[in-house]
């Protein structure tokens, strides 16, 4: 019952023990931060493992707000990170600076632009690494330092979609650790 809850609550919780189970990867992607800061991801994350909100379209930021306000309390709780990754096409590198230049403007708080890195890339192989269907909704992603997925889910944050992260970070046994530097 409570696989069929999670599979229409649009749930995905990643189980390495199926049979037909193909491991899903984030892959390796170097970028910047919203501070300007180059980092390669997910081996710079800062902790192990970390939450990432994947969005395709800048009008999806009402459902990747929906996931930093549901999951908050879970993060702190578990001492993990979580992450915007706005994921766009490759553009030249003038349009690149306008766009990361207006997305900084929106937000002034320096350690929010430090968990914000969006992605100039081309979406189609880092969608099928991740296993994501469709550019048309948002996907939170917990990954490890070396990329695999330990869990996700598509959509909006439901209380359910939290109780299943929740749970798969528990499940982890203590593994989570958030670097200091």
């Amino acid at each position: 019952m409570l696989a069929l809850l999670a599979v229409m609550a649009g749930i995905h919780p990643v189980h390495s023990d199926q049979p037909s189970f193909q491991q899903k990867v984030f892959p390796s992607v170097t970028s910047t931060d919203l501070n300007g800061k180059r980092v390669t991801i997910p081996r710079d994350f800062d902790s192990d493992p970390t939450l990432c909100i994947i969005a395709f379209d800048r009008r999806q930021q009402k459902n990747v707000q929906s996931w930093i306000d549901g999951v908050r309390s879970i993060v702190t709780q578990q001492g993990i990170s979580i992450y915007e990754i706005p994921t766009i096409n490759k553009y030249p590198s003038f349009v690149q600076s306008f766009i990361t230049s207006g997305m900084r403007s929106l937000i002034p708080d320096s350690s929010d632009r430090a968990h914000f890195i969006t992605l100039f890339i081309d979406k189609t192989p880092f969608r099928e690494s991740l296993g994501l269907t469709t550019e048309k909704t948002v996907y939170a992603v917990l990954v490890d330092h070396n990329g695999n997925v330990l869990w996700s889910s598509s959509g909006d944050y439901t209380p359910e979609a939290g109780t299943s992260l929740q749970e798969a970070v528990e499940a982890l046994g203590g593994s989570t650790k958030v670097d200091q530097g």
